[in-house]
């Protein structure tokens, strides 16, 4: 039982950001060094899937575009998703462009995640298949140029 539903929400929330995007989608970016190939294997699961066999979006994403007056506890994970990320993509970044400056590197990083969090609006519009192949193409390209 929960005191409310806002309760109900944050756990859910937590049990989403803990069980399916730190052990299951986060995989391809937690283990060994970062590279683009691991971005890659990390996008690669967006497009590989079915309205079926995968939910649409994030919960956090969506959480994010739902509701901006999301209650303090909801706004720390998101917090922490967001840190994930960008770290991750910094990460990435840095290995791609080994002598770039912050600035560049922040740039890119900014792009990259603001480039994902596209994605996951795609599929949360039931995008599946060359669509979305298309979109992680484009975002690759960019990031590599």
């Amino acid at each position: 039982s929960f005191e409310n539903k806002e309760t109900l929400f944050v756990k859910s929330l937590e049990y989403y950001f803990e069980n399916m995007f730190v052990k299951q989608t986060l995989q391809p970016l937690r283990d060994g060094k970062l590279t683009l190939e691991n971005l890659q294997q990390f996008l690669q699961q967006f497009i590989d899937t079915s309205e079926t066999d995968y939910p649409h979006g994030c919960f956090i994403c969506n959480t994010m575009i739902e509701d901006s007056n999301v209650s303090n506890d909801a706004d720390q994970i998101i917090k922490r998703y967001t840190k994930i990320m960008n770290a991750a993509f910094q990460t990435i970044i840095n290995d791609i462009y080994p002598e770039a400056d912050e600035t560049f590197v922040l740039n890119k990083t900014r792009f990259l995640f603001g480039s994902f969090l596209g994605l996951t609006l795609l599929k949360r519009m039931g995008g599946n298949g060359e669509p979305i192949q298309s979109y992680v193409n484009e975002m690759l390209t960019a990031i590599s140029n």
